[in-house]
């Protein structure tokens, strides 16, 4: 039986916690909800929020709403799992790729190209969650950016 979309979701954050644990990270999961962030991490002195996102069967990350990846911020991070092609994700542990992308990044490349698309379009961009397609014309040269940042642990403060 698949997990749903949330409880889908709330594995990941499980399995990130765990993971960040193996590497000398202190994961917590934030309130159920809490906007924009689902974990905050610690080390030493260094402190840190993670965005965690899962897709299910395809190579794209969605964000979510335009206005929670306005608040995406430099010093953070989205952690996003992807199945490798041709698989699933059906929980963890599952093969995954891993992208650890600076929140910054995650935030403004996504949003230029959403905007314009969907302004291009002559629809509201806040009307329409934000994704980033490893399979969207619009997204191609954008796309093997976002694979640079895989399993980019060096980045984590």
């Amino acid at each position: 039986m698949d997990l749903s979309s949330l409880d889908l979701g709330r594995a990941g954050e499980d399995f990130t916690v765990a993971l960040l644990g193996s590497k000398g990270f202190v994961a917590s999961k934030l309130r159920v909800n809490a906007p924009t962030y689902d974990l905050e991490v610690v080390r030493g002195s260094s402190r840190f929020f993670v965005s965690v996102k899962v897709s299910r069967e395809k190579q794209h990350v969605r964000l979510g709403s335009r206005r929670s990846v306005l608040n995406l911020t430099q010093g953070n991070f989205v952690f996003a799992y992807m199945p490798p092609v041709g698989a699933r994700i059906d929980g963890f542990p599952s093969p995954y790729v891993l992208l650890i992308l600076p929140a910054e990044i995650a935030r403004d490349e996504a949003l230029s190209i959403h905007d314009r698309y969907w302004i291009n379009k002559s629809k509201d961009p806040n009307t329409f969650s934000v994704m980033v397609k490893g399979y969207g014309s619009h997204h191609r040269e954008m796309w093997p950016r976002w694979l640079s940042y895989q399993e980019a642990w060096g980045l984590l403060p």
